[in-house]
């Protein structure tokens, strides 16, 4: 799911017009040798220099997997479906007829071709061989009305997604489907063999809808390591699944227990996120985002548990799954143990910290709490969701979301030894089963990236605009236009990973030097310090660059610092420019909202 949108407080005028959410950073998108000059900058007045390879993928990348040979880096796709390298799977309407809510952007007299496509979210398989990615889709689908809510009811993914120990077969969760996908593998080929549909025992819930009813919306997967069983958590549903996948077969469901702090209620608590399992198979670690807390589950007494029928389920007893809260630990996402089994890692989203968390005989000890901000008290945080662990157990590589990095520590020392820049809002992370390198998400990328005439699917051109303009050939909604990013390092060596620590600082305060406010300006110097202004007015455009709508205000204003060769939709927005004519507007408005 997408992150959410900051709060940012801002007395810039009278009255504001807020509508820089993402400047274009260039005309064409990046490949692995084109790396901008000095970094880019992204709205929020901060530079991204990510470190190392990188490779283009589509819209907001959030899973991550690596093929047991190293070939292969696998992430699932959790945005609309779109970016690079910009393939559309299930067609538009081929089960359904044609719907106006369906296919956004779809001419109705094109609605039911088959040659006409829809966008589902995906997979992207990047073949660290070649350099080459391919996103493969979960089609042919089938329409199910029940789902609507996910992508018009066609294929989406969650972050779950994971690779069988001997490297046939790859697993990824539904998202806002409950399911299970099944691919098999034949090189750099995945085919999808199996798509297997489980119920939500939400539906069942009397009264009221339930969040999740109709899909419980399964994140986290994980395989024990004899590859037989296949575990699954789920968001909304507070449940785990156990799935025989033993000898390539379609899943089977074995078992699906309902953890405390679910179902029954109109609204879930614990909000489960992600899944470990113990080297030795015995015990699954999940974290419950709501609640603070870990579970620790019995995978045979889960399995022996049984299957849920569609009565409303009772929350499974402390023989399946205990729950341990950990003191400190806000909002827990990212896991993993360590390869010995000793211990347990798990990030504190909002805590901003990661919880080094021993295990006797598997169950969770008093925590060690490592901070790990770049640069302390931020505005926004450091927001660490994904944990990683080197082969010889001794240094964890966590995913720092609100800094841009990757946090690098010493799992002896308990101490956070650097960090290496990534992509805008890393999401996971990984370390390489062959190279022991580095292999870190960043779900926005280097920001939005495509210009008009470079492709491109929403809306159709030929149209018009309420103010009877033309409507562009092109790009122009940035729910489509910021490609993910995958970037590779090796692990640096002490003096590399001091330059790379000075760099994300760098990158984090880029902006800190950029008030140039006069005197007498109405904008506080300080924090509580005293405005003249009583009242602010926010007028939001939404999912448009700022050059895109304001391009051609630099035309005729010194005020302005724009790209008039990027603007768009300058005639179909009469009342904008009267408002930011009369009143105040901002072009370097750092919001973190895209």
């Amino acid at each position: 799911m997408r992150a959410p949108l900051r709060r940012v407080s801002a007395l810039l005028g009278t009255a504001f017009v807020l509508a820089s959410f993402i400047a274009p950073a260039d005309a064409s998108p990046p490949t692995r040798a084109d790396r901008p000059a000095g970094g880019v900058v992204l709205p929020s007045g901060r530079l991204v220099t990510p470190a190392g390879d990188r490779w283009d993928l589509g819209d907001f990348p959030v899973g991550l997997a690596l093929s047991p040979n190293g070939r292969l880096a696998v992430t699932s796709l959790n945005g609309r479906g779109y970016g690079a390298p910009h393939t559309n799977g299930t067609f538009c309407n081929q089960h359904a007829g044609a719907h106006a809510v369906e296919c956004p952007g779809v001419r109705n007299d094109q609605k039911g071709d088959p040659r006409v496509t829809a966008p589902d979210e995906g997979l992207d398989v990047v073949d660290l061989a070649t350099g080459k990615t391919v996103q493969v889709v979960a089609v042919p689908t089938r329409r199910d009305g029940a789902h609507s809510t996910c992508n018009q009811g066609y294929n989406c993914f969650g972050i779950g997604v994971t690779f069988s120990p001997d490297g046939t077969h790859l697993y990824a969760t539904g998202g806002g489907l409950s399911a299970v996908y099944d691919f098999a593998v034949s090189g750099a080929k995945l085919t999808l063999a199996h798509t297997v549909m489980f119920p939500s025992p939400a539906a069942s819930v009397p009264g009221p809808p339930v969040v999740g009813a109709a899909a419980g919306y399964p994140q986290g997967v994980r395989l024990t390591p004899d590859g037989r069983t296949l575990l699954v958590v789920d968001l909304y549903d507070s449940t785990i699944e156990a799935f025989d996948v033993a000898g390539g077969k379609a899943p089977l469901l074995k078992a699906q227990a309902l953890l405390p702090g679910g179902i029954p209620g109109p609204v879930p608590v614990a909000y489960l996120y992600d899944v470990a399992v113990s080297p030795d198979g015995s015990k699954a670690y999940v974290t419950a985002q709501g609640t603070g807390t870990v579970y620790v589950v019995d995978i045979a007494a889960l399995i022996a548990a049984g299957p849920l029928t569609t009565a409303l389920p009772v929350a499974v007893g402390p023989a399946v799954a205990v729950p341990y809260p950990i003191l400190g630990l806000n909002h827990p996402t990212g896991l993993a143990v360590t390869p010995d089994g000793s211990t347990l890692l798990v990030t504190g989203t909002d805590s901003d910290n990661l919880a080094v968390i021993p295990l006797a005989a598997g169950i969770p000890t008093a925590p060690t709490d490592i901070p790990l901000a770049a640069v302390a008290r931020t505005t926004l945080g450091s927001s660490p969701d994904a944990v990683a662990v080197s082969k010889d157990g001794r240094t964890a590589f966590v995913a720092l979301a609100g800094d841009d990095a990757v946090a690098v520590v010493d799992l002896a020392t308990r101490a956070v030894k650097g960090y290496v820049p990534t992509g805008w809002y890393p999401t996971a992370v990984a370390v390489g089963p062959k190279d022991g390198k580095v292999y870190a998400l960043a779900a926005k990328g280097l920001g939005s990236r495509y210009v008009p005439g470079i492709g491109g699917y929403l809306p159709q051109p030929g149209g018009t605009l309420p103010s009877g303009a033309s409507v562009p050939d092109g790009v122009y909604y940035d729910a489509e236009n910021m490609p993910g990013l995958l970037t590779r390092f090796p692990v640096p060596s002490s003096a590399r990973l001091a330059t790379y620590s000075a760099q994300a600082r760098a990158d984090i305060q880029h902006a800190a030097g950029f008030d140039t406010r006069p005197a007498h300006s109405p904008v506080p110097a300080v924090v509580g310090g005293s405005s003249p202004i009583t009242h602010v007015v926010y007028i939001v455009r939404e999912n448009r660059t700022f050059d895109q709508v304001f391009g051609d205000l630099p035309l005729r204003r010194k005020d302005v610092t724009g790209s008039p060769k990027l603007q768009l939709l300058a005639a179909a927005t009469p009342n904008a420019h009267q408002v930011a004519s009369s009143y105040a507007i901002s072009d370097s408005f750092f919001s973190e909202g895209e």
